[in-house]
């Protein structure tokens, strides 16, 4: 129990070790007694031998808070410190003290290491390092000569390197030299790195350079320091003029932000058109000289052989593009223009997009949520400038501008509508659109290291923010779960992709009159088809046809077509491929069309009227379904409603989160036709090449699946459905697992609100097929099976247009975080849940094969902790994306 408050300070200045109360046996079992905040991952797990190093660990976290002013891991739960304690990696110190040199920061990681073999044998060991790191805090290069440089001043640093002003006397210039880390220098990776970044500049420069590209002198090693000798830029660079602004309460002026991004653009163009992705274009990396000319710097990021990096993430997260977080190896050049889209959102607003106290949470915002509209915070922006920018930022790259030029030439045309634009007359910040209190505080200059996810090679580089004092999130405590829960460590959280789809008519939920409904067809068939893939340049058209709905689960690795059903057909094995594009199919399905009310209105039992009317005649309902390229799956538009979200006031039945029933419009949505199989979930395993530890620091599934009822198992070479199992619901998963296989696929984890429009259809319907209660026919639930089925069973639980497994089976995660009273302060618009901490409790929809009939309602929720670690096998999750 190593901590603050057990270390005493003597009057005659010793430092005695007090409370000795844990005291155990090294080599026992942990008990999980302990302070959350400074106990090692050995000690939270009961049963893992408790070792000398686990006090190093407790050591190394009050050293931790000594140097940096912040603990590694704390949150208001105890439980959820010692959760992260196990399951994430520590944050650099940097990322709160920005001028600890690396140095000091490899001791502190060391002794943070999960791992007790990797920590410091002894405090003795850890004590010499340590202070060997902070007599050399400053890392002190200055006044040594590397080769003809020698090196006058420090001119900054970042997670890897130094750079310093280095003057050759035999030409009389001088040069930007950076010099990898003393913490760094015996990395072979790190050498390697290096390497390619001058090999990257070297490429940039043949047959002939670029004006707005750094130049490159020399690479080289001096007295074992390896440096990179750059042309030397005297001005400032982005970073500095937004900052300084912004501390003049301005904003850029249009023709001068203009004059910089053309020539960033351009630099990017001419990068890409060599075969290179920058990777970590920010303001820091774009310094401007006297004469305003713009150079595009800092090429560590670039990656000679994508492949051998798969997995790895690297970049800046509050630049960082959705699909560069999954990993680097996916970024392509629309990533440096989703950059570039952030910088020009920084610019116009006075703050970023996304922009949260932890570097990881910013970069699961890039990937999960829509940046708020830029008028939100600059009423009198253009549309047409808005619109560039959130085009710069949309989640699926095909999306963005296909060129850097293409984007500067529209910023140029918008720009022209732009009122009295003025470099002399900035304009202020200081007025009425925006309160003082929201403002972005300025980013500090210097980049610190944060690792996410934890491979040797992979480095995050984040800029460090100043303190924002905040309140602590309002993280309610779990309810009592009445089903079984689970919650494993798992996945990070990816992007959305939109796909880009019209629908006419949404009246009473998903029913449509029938005079509408024999117009969509005719009105579908008149939009362009295409059936050639979309480039960059051109968004998706998508083509309708009147062909049977497709409700076979799909599988990513099968081999021969299977049927779920007499009638329906196994879609052929598709290549996954990040830029495919489903198209969508127009089916009709036969519904009754019930009596036109103008309110939806929702039933106070769980069981129907005893006076309903005579069943109408069946109308066809036009259901919009495109199958997904990524992994085969048929999935359903929703299109845009209104409907009434949450419980009546007399159903018996819910519970008081389900309460107060209220209005909720909803954007149109694609949701999956069925819950995500076992075999789809083994080929995202296979291509991530592991699920322990796989995305970002997170396991996947429970580390013991291969022994409960996920129905995976690993033949040695690659995961794969256990014979017979394909076609089960995957279960184990996490809240992370989910939304990682979502953004996979190029989608999501559908919201809470959107998960209840498919379900209740916006109609009030009880559960998913109506009112009528649930029996074996109708869901997998409360004993009527023994275990899970197949995500097609049973066929009289389909909602009327074929979405299937929404009551029973296994609970399905939704984005939202968990709130009991959420409702009555929830947005009436596209609500996306209550803004607490990632570690937060996340809800769950739907039930599982043992749940009662109350779990099956449509307004029911459930939650669990997004990471738990349970194992218990009925918990899955199906997706969603955008629809437009």
């Amino acid at each position: 129990d190593v901590k603050p408050a057990n270390i005493l300070l003597a009057a005659d200045k010793r430092i005695v070790l007090t409370d000795f109360g844990l005291v155990l046996d090294a080599g026992l079992g942990g008990t999980g007694d302990g302070t959350p905040q400074y106990m090692a991952p050995e000690q939270v797990r009961q049963g893992v031998p408790i070792v000398p190093q686990t006090d190093i660990y407790a050591l190394g976290v009050v050293l931790f808070e000594m140097l940096s002013g912040h603990l590694p891991f704390d949150d208001p739960s105890g439980s959820a410190v010692a959760l992260q304690q196990v399951t994430l990696p520590p944050p650099s110190p940097c990322q709160f003290r920005p001028e600890l040199s690396t140095e000091v920061e490899h001791v502190l990681l060391r002794a943070l290491a999960k791992n007790p073999a990797e920590r410091y044998e002894n405090g003795r060991s850890l004590l010499t390092d340590l202070a060997e790191a902070l007599s050399a805090q400053s890392n002190d290069l200055l006044g040594q000569q590397l080769d003809e440089y020698q090196l006058e001043a420090l001119l900054g640093q970042g997670g890897m390197a130094r750079i310093y002003r280095g003057y050759d006397a035999r030409l009389q210039r001088h040069a930007a030299i950076k010099v990898i880390d003393m913490s760094h220098r015996s990395s072979e990776a790190y050498r390697a790195r290096f390497q390619q970044e001058a090999q990257a500049i070297a490429r940039l420069e043949h047959p002939e350079s670029h004006p707005n590209i750094v130049r490159l002198y020399r690479y080289g090693e001096a007295s074992g320091v390896f440096y990179i000798a750059m042309q030397y830029i005297e001005g400032e660079n982005l970073r500095q003029r937004l900052d300084r602004y912004q501390q003049q309460g301005k904003l850029m002026p249009p023709q001068e932000l203009l004059h910089i991004v053309r020539q960033v653009c351009d630099a990017l163009d001419f990068a890409h058109s060599k075969g290179i992705v920058h990777r970590d274009v920010k303001p820091a990396n774009i310094m401007i000289n006297a004469a305003e000319r713009v150079f595009l710097t800092d090429f560590g990021l670039v990656l000679p052989d994508p492949k051998q990096t798969r997995g790895e993430v690297f970049g800046s997260p509050r630049y960082i593009a959705p699909e560069q977080a999954i990993s680097s190896a996916s970024a392509v050049p629309q990533s440096d223009l989703y950059a570039v889209g952030v910088i020009l959102y920084e610019a116009v607003t006075g703050r970023l997009p996304f922009a949260a106290a932890d570097p990881l949470d910013t970069a699961m915002m890039h990937m999960g949520e829509q940046p708020p509209p830029p008028q939100q915070f600059r009423p009198d922006l253009s549309p047409e400038v808005a619109a560039i920018i959130l085009r710069c930022l949309a989640k699926d790259p095909a999306h963005r501008y296909a060129s850097g030029r293409a984007l500067s030439d529209a910023l140029a045309s918008a720009f022209g509508l732009e009122k009295s634009p003025t470099i002399s007359q900035p304009q202020s910040l200081t007025e009425e659109r925006e309160p003082q209190a929201q403002k972005l505080p300025p980013a500090i200059r210097a980049d610190a290291m944060q690792g996410l996810p934890p491979i040797p090679a992979a480095v995050v580089l984040a800029e460090a923010e100043t303190a924002v004092p905040t309140p602590p999130p309002n993280i309610n405590p779990p309810r009592k779960r009445r089903g079984c829960m689970v919650g494993v460590v798992g996945l990070l959280l990816l992007a959305l992709i939109p796909v880009a789809l019209w629908f006419t008519a949404w009246e009473q939920g998903r029913r449509v009159p029938t005079e509408v409904a024999a117009l969509i067809p005719a009105a579908w068939g008149m939009l362009p088809t295409s059936t050639t893939m979309p480039t960059p340049t051109d968004l998706p058209v998508e083509t309708a046809v009147t062909t049977p709905p497709v409700i076979t689960p799909a599988t990513a690795v099968a081999t021969a077509a299977t049927t779920a059903s007499p009638t329906a057909t196994m879609p052929p094995t598709a290549t996954a491929s990040p830029t495919q594009i489903a198209s969508p199919t127009m089916t009709t399905m036969p519904t009754a069309t019930p009596s036109p009310t103008s309110t939806p209105t929702r039933s106070a039992t769980l069981t129907p009227s005893p006076t309903a009317s005579a069943t109408p005649l069946p109308t066809p309902i036009p259901v919009i379904t495109l199958t997904r390229a990524q992994d085969n799956m048929s999935m359903v538009l929703i299109p845009a409603t209104t409907f009434i979200m949450g419980a009546a006031d007399g159903d018996e039945a819910a519970e008081a989160d389900e309460r107060p029933s209220h209005s909720v419009t909803l954007d149109s949505f694609y949701i999956d036709q069925h819950e995500v199989t076992v075999a789809q979930y083994a080929a995202f395993l296979n291509e991530l090449g592991g699920y322990v530890n796989a995305c970002n620091g997170y396991t996947c599934l429970s580390t013991q699946f291969e022994t409960t009822n996920s129905y995976l198992t690993d033949n040695g070479t690659s995961y794969i459905a256990q014979p017979g199992f394909a076609d089960y619901p995957i279960n184990n998963v996490s809240w992370y697992g989910a939304q990682a296989y979502c953004t996979w696929v190029g989608g999501r984890l559908p919201t809470e609100a959107e998960w209840e429009l498919a379900a209740s259809g916006g109609n009030g319907s009880i559960f998913p097929w109506g009112d009528a209660e649930p029996d074996e026919t109708r869901a997998v639930f409360g004993g009527t099976f023994t275990n899970l089925q197949t995500v097609t069973m049973p066929t009289n639980g389909y909602t009327d247009n074929g979405i299937t497994g929404l009551a029973g089976n296994v609970w399905e995660w939704v984005a939202d975080s968990y709130d009991e009273t959420y409702y009555a302060t929830s947005p009436s618009t596209n609500p996306t849940g209550p803004a607490v901490g990632t570690l937060a409790p996340h809800v769950l929809r739907g039930g599982g094969y043992d749940s009662n009939i109350a779990e099956l309602r449509t307004t029911n929720r459930e939650n669990a902790l997004p990471n738990e670690f349970r194992g218990i096998p009925n918990v899955g999750f199906r997706c969603a994306q955008t629809g437009e």
